[in-house]
């Protein structure tokens, strides 16, 4: 696997993660947010299940364990399920200091999504986006053996990048959608 399975990625992360939230809600208060993405990744899987569409969630694994059976749900219905991770700003400015801390944090996360899974875990994507240049994650997640980083830049079309240990990395376009756009009743 090199590239996520299908070009229409779903990010299932909670409303509040997302960036066009950041100038408006301090990831501190996001413990204290009411959680909806369970609500969310039901009427996106619904929506695609009706329509007889394939996609690739991008999964945080908090929502994975609170609703295996919605993950099992996923995979039966022939989607591809990525690790979806939070961090309280984006990746391009984390120091150095703080990135073993984030990696294993990103670890402990695939852990435990691939255990609700019961599968691999390959791809991955961080909530917010990056911007472009140094993408000092894309080694650490090859070490990981993820296959792909389908991690936002800013101002760029969404892609996921396939990442080689030749250092020939390839990217292929793809349709990003978050399901907490789907809930009209947050």
């Amino acid at each position: 696997m090199s590239r996520p399975r299908a070009p229409l990625l779903i990010d299932a992360s909670e409303w509040f993660v997302d960036e066009v939230w950041r100038a408006h809600v301090a990831s501190r208060h996001w413990r204290r947010l009411p959680q909806r993405a369970e609500r969310s990744l039901l009427l996106a899987l619904q929506m695609l299940r009706r329509h007889e569409c394939r996609a690739t969630f991008c999964v945080p694994a908090a929502v994975a364990r609170r609703t295996p059976a919605l993950i099992e749900e996923l995979v039966a219905g022939g989607h591809e399920v990525a690790l979806s991770v939070a961090t309280e700003r984006p990746l391009d400015e984390i120091d150095a200091a703080e990135r073993d801390t984030v990696v294993a944090a990103w670890v402990r996360d695939r852990i435990d999504l691939e255990r609700v899974l019961g599968a691999g875990v390959h791809g991955f994507r961080a909530a917010w986006s990056a911007a472009d240049g140094e993408a000092w994650w894309r080694h650490r997640l090859l070490e990981l053996a993820f296959d792909y980083d389908a991690t936002g830049v800013r101002g760029a079309d969404e892609v996921a990048v396939r990442l080689a240990s030749t250092g020939a990395n390839d990217s292929c376009r793809l349709r990003v959608f978050h399901t907490w756009r789907l809930d009209d009743q947050q």
